[in-house]
């Protein structure tokens, strides 16, 4: 319930009890007049302060709840305006009500990415590539978005400059190798397309593939000295990176 609500309400009982004061002082008067009918000389006494007071107080009382009437309608307009300038220069501002009226603060998407295997390969049809296809675990603790935009930077050491590599489509069936084993990566399983038309909700996580290819040689991805570092966007255009150095992978 609104100020102006409750404020309507007591003037509406208010007034009603004020105008019954002012009707029984009419009533009284009107008893005076009939008492005073047939006097020969009116009194010359004239109405004081007091008086005029104690007569017309019902409607002074009813003056005053008008003007408290019209101060909270003006107010409620004013905070409504205030409040409308607000989410206009602040969208976030917006929050859904909770219990009690209490804006419940919105929380932005806030990606955790893991790294937890990789495969290094040359592929087949292309050797002077090298492939990475990546196990990647993304999970959100934050409003439900999709993740677009993946990208892949490799740092093959200190002191050569970073290298993107080109995020690829995975086929139906790929076999990949490595060093330690190979396997069998599908379609079904590419992470781009569990993420990036569907939102990821919030406490989901999810696991996939990202297939990308390199100029760089096999042997450099899989130095000791190299770093991996994934990144992703939400659906603001924030960006969530992870960095996994090659010689942890080694050390497992």
């Amino acid at each position: 319930m609104s100020i102006s609500d409750c404020v309507e309400i007591i003037v509406g009982i208010a007034t009603i009890y004020f105008l019954r004061q002012q009707n029984e002082i009419f009533k009284r008067q009107n008893a005076i007049f009939a008492a005073q009918t047939g006097v020969a000389k009116a009194s010359d006494e004239r109405p004081t302060w007091a008086r005029q007071a104690r007569r017309y107080w019902p409607m002074l009382a009813m003056a005053m709840l008008t003007i408290l009437t019209w101060a909270a309608i003006g107010y409620e307009v004013y905070d409504r305006h205030r409040r409308a300038t607000q989410l206009a220069n602040n969208p976030a501002s917006a929050a859904p009500i909770g219990s009690g009226n209490v804006p419940v603060p919105i929380v932005p998407p806030n990606f955790v990415l893991s790294i937890p295997g990789a495969n290094i390969f040359i592929p087949d049809q292309a050797k002077n590539l090298t492939g990475i296809a990546l196990d990647v675990s993304i999970r959100n603790s934050g409003a439900p978005s999709p993740a677009n935009d993946w990208k892949l930077w490799i740092a093959p050491g200190k002191n050569l400059h970073p290298a993107l590599a080109q995020l690829t489509t995975i086929p139906e069936s790929l076999a990949v190798g490595g060093p330690i084993n190979s396997t069998v990566i599908r379609a079904a399983q590419s992470l781009v397309d569990k993420t990036h038309n569907t939102p990821i909700n919030t406490g989901e996580v999810i696991d996939g593939k990202l297939l990308f290819y390199t100029t760089l040689p096999k042997s450099r991805v899989q130095s000791d000295s190299t770093v991996l570092e994934l990144s992703t966007e939400d659906i603001s255009g924030k960006e969530f990176t992870v960095k996994q150095r090659m010689a942890d992978w080694l050390k497992r």
